[in-house]
């Protein structure tokens, strides 16, 4: 419980270095707006790591495929689900491409609201679960090559563009 209950956080960079946030590190950190983490980072567990954290409305990261990476036990452990706006090298995701990983990992990109579009390039082979669950965005484009689409990965989107490739192999339940 690192910044448990820290009232007067508002900004906090994770350093270089971290590999994993446990539950309830930033537990009900009420003004807290921005986070920004690292590419070392590999997980972020627990239901209440950033519960109470209302104020927050920015991720800031450098790296997507390391985000990509990251493994998040629960939506809830993810800032986004609270935060809803991504940033890459402080620019605002508005026109996501993912490429340079084989997989999104479970909840990645869960409850983003700043998407028009998703483009899911070929050296990706897997869609986590969760992966896109709750974002908007109005057109998905999965290129050929990707082979895995998790549980609910792209749940509660109103695409009106989607487009499947015949690599797909496995689409797990409720998909879309």
């Amino acid at each position: 419980s690192t910044f448990y209950y820290c009232s007067s956080l508002t900004e906090i960079v994770i350093p270089e270095g971290v590999t994993s946030i446990a539950d309830g590190a930033f537990y009900t950190c009420s003004k807290l707006t921005k986070i920004t983490i690292p590419t070392t980072l590999k997980s972020i567990s627990g239901a209440q790591t950033f519960y109470g954290c209302s104020a927050l409305t920015e991720v800031h990261i450098t790296d997507l495929a390391a985000w990509c990476g990251i493994k998040f036990s629960l939506a809830t452990s993810n800032p986004l689900y609270y935060a809803h706006k991504l940033y890459v090298n402080n620019v605002l995701v508005e026109d996501l491409v993912v490429e340079g990983t084989s997989s999104i990992g479970n909840y990645a990109f869960n409850e983003l609201y700043s998407l028009n579009t998703i483009t899911i390039r070929g050296d990706v082979k897997v869609i986590g679960d969760d992966a896109f669950n709750g974002s908007l965005a109005d057109i998905i484009y999965i290129e050929e090559g990707v082979t895995t689409i998790g549980n609910n990965a792209f749940w509660d989107i109103d695409a009106v563009d989607l487009y499947i490739p015949s690599t797909i192999t496995t689409i797990k339940g409720a998909a879309f």
